[in-house]
């Protein structure tokens, strides 16, 4: 009976130990536990901590990465919240970080299909963003004047207005399923180079503006539209490769539908010139 017992209390031990994996692409896991029946808020004796319930059961807790501290950021009742221990918990709901000095890194897991709410936390410096997620919100990490490196996620499809501007961020990879760069995204970043996957259809107003590091653009065939003033004030020395180079016609209030030569894209001097001097104040479309 005693060996028995022994052999039960082992399997709960190991069952209760059991973490579940956070990101499908991070060896790093939740510090929590299965826990039917916390509530929002709730503190959660055995996790010294007040936790939320991510609507399977289990609880989350802060993740430790590389030494550092990591807020997890999860989905309840569609809104975002964050974990600090008990007698320390900092907000929550969607975009209750905005302005917050105390945050420095951010786990945010695949529940969350939009990524929003960290506008000008000063402090913030490294971000994982988990396998999943499908965007990047407006102001997102919009004066995060810390954040200098981030990776984004394959299945991200859209980059919305401002995501990324006045982020000292030095290199950025986009990766095969994004559709959409909204206005100002990358506005006043240190990105030095960039290229625009195929899969990008559209390319809002002053997406890269000033960027005065950006010197070399590669735009994919798959572009159909560039707002206007979308790369001006970058490098004087930048260069642009278009991949796709018929069809293009540019327009603006004054202007419309002035057919370039695609003869004129072929050069990637040229091409900077004409976007960020010549037409830089008009809207590009292509007919596909």
């Amino acid at each position: 009976m005693k060996k028995l017992l022994s052999v039960v209390i082992t399997l709960v031990l190991f069952l209760s130990s059991i973490n579940l994996t956070a990101c499908a692409n991070n060896s790093k896991k939740y510090l929590g536990h299965r826990h039917i029946g916390l509530y929002r808020g709730d503190f959660c004796e055995e996790c010294d901590a007040i936790c939320w319930d991510s609507g399977e059961g289990y609880v989350m807790m802060e993740l430790g990465i590389d030494s550092n501290q990591y807020f997890l950021i999860e989905v309840y009742n569609d809104n975002a919240f964050s974990l600090l221990k008990q007698n320390d918990v900092l907000f929550n709901g969607t975009g209750a970080y905005n302005y917050c000095r105390r945050i420095k890194h951010v786990y945010i897991a695949s529940t969350v299909t939009t990524v929003h709410g960290f506008e000008y936390c000063s402090e913030l410096e490294n971000v994982v963003l988990c396998e999943g997620i499908e965007a990047i919100g407006y102001n997102a990490f919009n004066g995060c004047e810390k954040l200098e490196n981030i990776e984004l996620p394959k299945s991200i499809t859209h980059i919305y207005g401002s995501a990324f501007s006045n982020v000292p961020i030095r290199e950025i990879e986009l990766n095969d399923n994004l559709i959409h760069i909204g206005n100002g995204a990358f506005y006043n970043t240190e990105i030095s180079s960039i290229y625009i996957p195929d899969s990008v259809k559209y390319i809002d107003v002053a997406a890269f503006w000033y960027n005065e590091n950006l010197k070399y653009v590669e735009i994919g065939k798959g572009v159909e539209y560039i707002g206007h003033s979308a790369f001006e004030y970058c490098n004087k020395n930048m260069k642009i490769k278009i991949k796709n180079t018929t069809g293009w016609c540019v327009s603006n209030e004054y202007h419309d539908n002035i057919k370039i030569d695609s003869e004129n894209l072929n050069d990637k001097s040229e091409t900077a010139k004409l976007f960020s001097r010549k037409y830089v104040n008009y809207d590009w479309k292509r007919d596909v």
